[in-house]
């Protein structure tokens, strides 16, 4: 399904917009406004510009100028002139153009048939900074209005059959309302209001099999299903129908889903993560090691959505946390001087204990045998039992690790930099990021009760006992204890424990799914 969805990527081209004023006021006359035009990338690549005949529309709401339809063949051509007066005025737009507008909303239609090549990937975007006359340069960064679900299907080993793929549908099941191929975007935020329900179906020719995954990507407008099997996919192969109930789940614009299936004859399923599974550069997972694969990590613990807190009642999901093979090249600092960082939690204990205690003990068996013989702080959790309260006296729940980081990673030597900017393996889905003391905490106990090790997953190097003359045995977390100190975690004796800063220590990515 190469040709199926239009896909624009990092576009960039130049629109002119002239602007008429006297030059006796001090206004150039006929001055252009040049645009610039880029679009945050989505996890898979099919086009890389726009391409020549390409249309958006232009909003100028304080010029009086809406819907303006601009065309590019080398560069972007107005179809008719925007003036520009001195007040400034933000520039939006969208792709693709439409003469179906209603003031500041456009008509959305994602049926496969709506354009020549498949699917529309409805784009919208503003000007970076507001323009004028005499200021007539903006940057229009383009976001993608619509979610990414891709259906990963093989067949099982004993499957019968040819399996010929010839059409996937996706369709509301019931009397449901979820799934719709129509409605109307707002160029200024992007939000898409259905106006109608209907299927997302292709037509296609593919051979099954049970070594390699067949991709199947759709375009779909974001949704929230509150429960399973409100929609669901039709697949036909080899000429009879099979269906799959589609999971809850929350569709984000921007984002993409990615859905393992396995076939056979009697049964068509979602296949979801386990704890211990190999998790794939593609965005898919297996619990038995796949060569034909890019393995980039292994999955250490499960959440009910992508991003959410961390669930251990859960014994499968297609979301959760994957933690990276290897360290990271080098260790790195917390920050690079002594200061508290905004926006991040400060913890002076890690699981609602109000002694400012400095260092906790959690079992190195995952269960019940600890290091210390003095229980006194040794944490009351383990594999099994979970704190579930949430609140800032509670830091082993605190997994917002990667909206953490951000404010970190302009220290280019800091853990969390070095997370970010982490390419031992490609990641097409997703973005690595400094686990929380809560995530490092669980992916500690993980190890430790062997769900996951260098034994069972020899492609998998466990988090090191020992020290070294550089870097101490410990790992940083992305949870603060005061400007001066950071939560720590060490292996060995699977203690969190306060330290300095400016410490370098090791340092291990992790990413949700």
């Amino acid at each position: 399904m190469k040709s199926t969805i239009t896909l624009l990527l990092l576009c960039t081209g130049i629109i002119a917009f002239c602007s008429c004023s006297d030059e006796n006021e001090g206004v150039v006359r006929n001055s252009s406004l040049r645009i610039t035009t880029e679009i945050a990338t989505r996890s898979v690549i099919e086009s890389t510009s726009f391409n020549s005949g390409d249309q958006i529309g232009v909003f100028a709401f304080d010029a009086n100028s809406t819907n303006v339809r601009a065309t590019y063949i080398n560069k972007w051509d107005l179809e008719s002139d925007i003036s520009l007066a001195e007040p400034p005025t933000p520039i939006y737009a969208y792709y693709p153009y439409t003469t179906d507008c209603d003031y500041q909303t456009v008509r959305v239609d994602i049926a496969p048939d709506a354009i020549v090549t498949g699917q529309a990937d409805y784009l919208y975007g503003k000007s970076a900074e507001d323009v004028n006359a005499t200021s007539p340069k903006a940057l229009i960064r383009f976001k993608h209005a619509l979610a990414r679900i891709t259906l990963s299907i093989k067949r099982s080993a004993d499957d019968a059959g040819y399996g010929i793929l010839s059409n996937v549908c996706l369709q509301n099941a019931g009397r449901n309302t979820v799934i719709s191929t129509s409605g109307w975007m707002d160029v200024t935020t992007g939000k898409i209001s259905s106006s109608g329900t209907g299927s997302i179906s292709f037509d296609m020719n593919y051979t099954l099999s049970n070594e390699t995954a067949q991709n199947v990507d759709i375009l779909v407008i974001p949704i929230a299903m509150e429960k399973e099997g409100m929609a669901e996919l039709a697949l036909t192969i080899d000429g009879s129908q099979y269906m799959v109930k589609m999971p809850a789940a929350t569709w984000e614009a921007g984002q993409q889903y990615t859905y393992p299936i396995t076939i056979n004859r009697t049964d068509a399923h979602i296949t979801q993560a386990k704890v211990g599974d190999y998790y794939y550069s593609d965005g898919t997972w297996s619990t038995i090691y796949n060569t034909n694969k890019n393995c980039i990590g292994i999955v250490f613990a499960l959440s009910k959505e992508k991003d959410g807190d961390i669930d251990v009642n859960l014994e499968e999901s297609l979301h959760g946390r994957i933690v990276a093979l290897t360290n990271t090249d080098k260790g790195g600092r917390w920050v690079d001087k002594s200061k508290d960082i905004e926006g991040i939690p400060n913890y002076s204990a890690l699981a609602g204990d109000d002694r400012d205690v400095l260092t906790s003990y959690l079992p190195i068996d995952g269960y019940s045998r600890y290091s210390r013989k003095e229980p006194i702080w040794n944490l009351p959790y383990n594999y099994i039992n979970w704190p579930t309260e949430k609140n800032l006296e509670f830091a082993l729940t605190d997994y917002a690790g990667r909206k953490n980081t951000s404010h970190l990673i302009e220290d280019t030597q800091s853990a969390a930099a070095i997370c970010h900017s982490y390419s031992l393996y490609n990641m097409e889905n997703g973005v690595w990021y400094l686990p929380a003391a809560g995530e490092m905490a669980r992916l500690f106990m993980a190890c430790a009760a062997g769900k996951i090790s260098q034994d069972t997953h020899p492609i998998f190097k466990n988090l090191t006992k020992t020290y070294n003359v550089d870097i101490t045995a410990s790992y940083w977390t992305s949870t603060e204890n005061t400007d001066k100190y950071a939560w720590e975690a060490g292996f060995g004796e699977c203690h969190l424990f306060h330290k300095e800063k400016t410490t370098p220590l090791y340092v291990r990515p992790v990413s949700s799914f």
